[in-house]
């Protein structure tokens, strides 16, 4: 099932993943030995993953469109191929 990107369920983790990725930031300015670091990076790594997911989703659907038996087009042009070549 799709996620609605529109739901206010998915605006709520969104607002809450913007505050924690300002706080992991905030942390990473810190005084950190490099285990806390790489772990620190790690977080703020899924975390833009997670607020990537409705661009990742957008990206997919629109290759799927592109890619479709029924047109659309391809990344040179038109998905039909041109066997003039």
């Amino acid at each position: 099932m799709p996620i609605d990107f529109t739901n206010g369920t998915w605006m709520q983790v969104a607002e809450w993943a913007r505050a924690e990725l300002e706080r992991a930031r905030k942390r990473n300015d810190g005084d950190l030995t490099p285990e806390q670091t790489a772990t620190l990076r790690g977080e703020i790594k899924a975390l833009k993953r997670l607020l990537g997911l409705p661009e990742e989703a957008a990206r997919a659907s629109s290759a799927e469109s592109v890619n479709s038996p029924f047109g659309g087009t391809g990344p040179t042009g038109p998905a039909t191929p041109d066997w003039r070549n």
